[in-house]
């Protein structure tokens, strides 16, 4: 199959933390590069808990539709729980596990659909460099239970972070993302801009 392109505009909102709480919100609009037509959504309140030095867990609630192959939009919902460590092995470098399990409920499908993901992601932050403030790597492989196999992968080579205000930050970024299809594996590709507000 040939290739496909998308563009993810991701948007998010950090309320402010409440002892060791924070509310935060995740929403995403995806568009097909070549057709212009949009590919998907996500709109997901999410709440993350920390539980000491170098640890949080997150509950989510997200609803995602996604255009299909036949070009009608289906839509998922999703309750999602994580627990993340992270450390700082020196003061510029930072690298997080974010360990997340979904329970899944599909549009079209009966019964629940639950998989698991595991992204690394490493960052190092940059000085001196203007609103330049950071490169990172990720890497998430994405497991179902379902058959049990890897369903996705989604490689972030060289991701780039910026400042834009006292409270805005911006991230780009480029990933390859292999997905398993009934007739076998297909290259897909994004690329993304991130924006997180804080409060």
């Amino acid at each position: 199959m040939a290739d496909e392109w998308d563009y993810w505009n991701q948007q998010i909102v950090e309320g402010p933390r409440l002892g060791r709480w924070t509310p935060w919100l995740y929403a995403d609009t995806r568009t097909g590069l070549e057709s212009g037509r949009m590919t998907g959504h996500v709109l997901s309140p999410r709440i993350r808990y920390s539980l000491g030095d170098g640890l949080n867990a997150e509950a989510h609630y997200s609803w995602v539709s996604i255009r299909s192959g036949s070009g009608e939009h289906l839509d998922q919902h999703r309750a999602e729980f994580e627990l993340n460590p992270h450390w700082k092995p020196s003061p510029r470098l930072t690298v997080v596990l974010r360990n997340r399990v979904e329970v899944r409920w599909l549009e079209a499908q009966t019964g629940v659909d639950p998989r698991t993901r595991h992204r690394l992601h490493v960052e190092y932050a940059l000085q001196g460099l203007g609103p330049w403030t950071s490169v990172f790597f990720q890497e998430e492989a994405i497991l179902e239970y379902d058959g049990l196999h890897l369903a996705e992968n989604r490689l972030v080579p060289l991701g780039l972070g910026f400042r834009l205000a006292e409270h805005a930050t911006l991230k780009v970024y480029y990933t390859w993302r292999p997905l398993r299809l009934r007739t076998g594996w297909q290259d897909t590709h994004f690329v993304a801009s991130q924006v997180t507000w804080r409060f």
